[in-house]
């Protein structure tokens, strides 16, 4: 079990585990998965408290997609709300940051929050996406904790917001030892060398030489 499990309440352990091994389930090798991979169904019953973020320049990332239980505790639909509006102003930037660093760098984000005299902890995790174009822009996330009467910058206590290895210090110790250590970088400015003939629009050995027709 990874360590930062231990600070999510006993009951939501299993639904971020699951998420977390749907995640790790789609890559390829080390590679970041990408949004077209995702099956809904595999969420299996942590659905309702998992959402899909997309990258918002300058304030870290919106609500994409809303699982029904997060939409209820705040009794509204959260699609295109930025993430940072959960919490209060004074932590909104810290926030933005660590978010910034799940796409820019493919890092897992781990926070969690609480509210001055309530007993129970808000917990989120993001996880880097690709979408239809390569790009980083996507995270899948499970948000846990947030019970009917939530309102938008109440996370006024910040217990953790930290990023995670996207892979385990084992994976990353066998990647190491499976990387060759022969490869020569091949440089992008290297001339391309060509005979005077080939120059001269004459074709190669053993290729067909065409003529136009008119």
């Amino acid at each position: 079990m990874e360590t930062w499990t231990s600070a999510i309440p006993e009951h939501h352990r299993p639904d971020f585990t699951a998420v977390r091994a749907v995640w790790q389930g789609m890559r390829s090798g080390n590679a970041i998965p990408a949004r077209a991979d995702l099956n809904p169904m595999a969420l299996g019953d942590a659905l309702p408290i998992c959402f899909l973020a997309e990258r918002m320049p300058h304030h870290g990332g919106r609500f994409r997609l809303v699982g029904r239980d997060l939409n209820d505790a705040y009794d509204m639909d959260l699609r295109s709300i930025p993430l940072p509006a959960l919490v209060a102003p004074p932590l909104q930037q810290t926030l933005v940051a660590n978010m910034d660093c799940v796409f820019d760098h493919g890092r897992l984000l781990f926070a969690q929050y609480s509210v001055p005299q309530a007993a129970q902890t808000r917990s989120l995790l993001l996880q880097p996406l690709q979408d239809s174009y390569g790009r980083t822009n996507l995270a899948l996330g499970i948000a846990a904790g947030f019970s009917p009467g939530a309102a938008l910058g109440e996370l006024t206590i910040q217990t953790q917001c930290a990023l995670l290895p996207v892979n385990s210090a084992a994976q990353d110790a066998k990647a190491q030892e499976q990387q060759p250590t022969n490869v020569v970088a091949l440089s992008t400015d290297r001339p391309v060398w060509t005979t005077p003939a080939q120059r001269k629009g004459t074709p190669k050995p053993g290729r067909p030489k065409l003529h136009v027709v008119r």
